[in-house]
C-alpha cells in the first residue's frame, strides 16, 4: 500500500472504525428498528449498545488501557547529557480554526509545545525541529508547521533555531522525511509526544533509522502505581476511542513493517 492510499484508510478507519461511531450507529440503528418488523432486533442493538457503553466508558477500561501505553516510556533524566537535538511531532494546533480566527487555536496536545519550549531554553545549542504538514484528509488549509511557527514567534522563541518540516501528514512520514532531512550520526536526540502516543512514535521513528529517546509529555493518567480506577459517570468512551486507535496503530505500522515490535519498549 503507498503512502497515499494508506494515509486514506487510516483516516476512513479512525472515523468509522472508532468505537465512538460503532455505539453511536448501534444506538440509532436500535431505535429505528423499533419502529419496524424488526422490532426485537432493535432491542437487541440497544441491548448490545448500553453493555458497550458500561463495558468501555463507565468501567475504567479506557483508562487502564491509556496509562499502559503512558507507562511504557518514562520521563528520561537529562542530567548532566549533552542534547544535540530536540524532535516535537505536530497534533497541538487547530489549523483551519486558526485560520479562520486569526489567531493560533491549540488543541489537548498542547504540551508537546510548551514543553519543547522549555526544553529549547534549556539546551540552546541543540537542532530543533517540528514536524507536521496538513494531516486533513482534504489536504486543504495551512500546515500544522505554520501555524506551530506563528505559535513560537509570538510566545518569544527563536524560530530562527527551528527546522519546520511541513510535508508529514502521519507519524510514519513524521520519522522518514526528518530522518532523511537530517541524517544523524552518533548524536543524542530527544522525541516530543503525547505519552499515550509514544509507544508507537518510538517504534516508527526507530524503523526510519532513527536512535532516539523518547521524552514523553501531555499525561492524562498518573502512574500505575498512584493510579485508583473508579467508574466514571456519565462516561468516558474517548478515553477508550484514544487507546483503541493507538493498539490498532501499533498493529498495523508492525504489520506493514514500519515498526520492528509490536509494543516498542525502552531500549538500553
Amino acid at each position: 500500500m503507498d503512502a497515499d492510499l494508506y494515509f486514506l484508510f487510516t483516516k476512513l478507519a479512525q472515523q468509522f472504525l472508532s468505537p465512538n461511531f460503532v455505539f453511536i450507529t448501534a444506538l440509532f440503528s436500535g431505535f429505528a428498528l423499533l419502529f419496524t418488523k424488526w422490532a426485537k432486533l432493535g432491542k437487541l442493538s440497544l441491548g448490545i449498545a448500553l453493555l458497550f457503553y458500561v463495558a468501555f466508558a463507565v468501567l475504567p477500561t479506557g483508562s487502564i488501557l491509556i496509562n499502559t501505553l503512558e507507562d511504557r516510556f518514562a520521563i528520561p533524566d537529562l542530567t548532566g547529557k549533552k542534547i544535540d537535538g530536540i524532535i516535537v511531532l505536530g497534533g497541538s494546533t487547530n489549523t483551519m480554526l486558526s485560520q479562520a480566527r486569526g489567531q493560533v487555536v491549540l488543541q489537548g496536545n498542547a504540551e508537546r509545545l510548551t514543553e519543547f519550549v522549555k526544553l529549547a531554553r534549556l539546551y540552546p545549542e541543540a537542532t530543533l525541529v517540528f514536524t507536521g504538514g496538513i494531516g486533513l484528509l482534504s489536504g486543504k488549509g495551512p500546515t500544522e508547521a505554520k501555524i506551530t511557527h506563528q505559535f513560537f514567534s509570538e510566545i518569544g522563541l527563536d524560530v530562527g533555531r527551528v527546522i519546520f518540516e511541513d510535508q508529514a501528514r502521519n507519524t510514519v512520514e513524521s520519522a522518514h522525511n526528518t530522518y532523511t532531512l537530517l541524517n544523524p550520526k552518533n548524536q543524542n536526540w530527544l522525541l516530543l509526544t503525547s505519552a499515550r502516543h509514544m509507544p508507537r512514535a518510538m517504534g516508527l521513528f526507530q524503523g526510519a533509522g532513527w536512535t532516539i529517546v523518547a521524552y514523553p509529555v501531555d499525561y492524562v493518567t498518573p502512574p500505575r502505581e498512584k493510579t485508583i480506577f473508579t467508574l466514571s459517570w456519565p462516561g468516558k468512551l474517548s478515553m477508550f476511542s484514544g487507546a483503541i486507535y493507538e493498539f490498532a496503530g501499533l498493529a498495523v505500522s508492525w504489520l506493514r513493517g514500519d515498526s520492528e515490535n509490536l509494543f516498542p519498549a525502552p531500549q538500553p
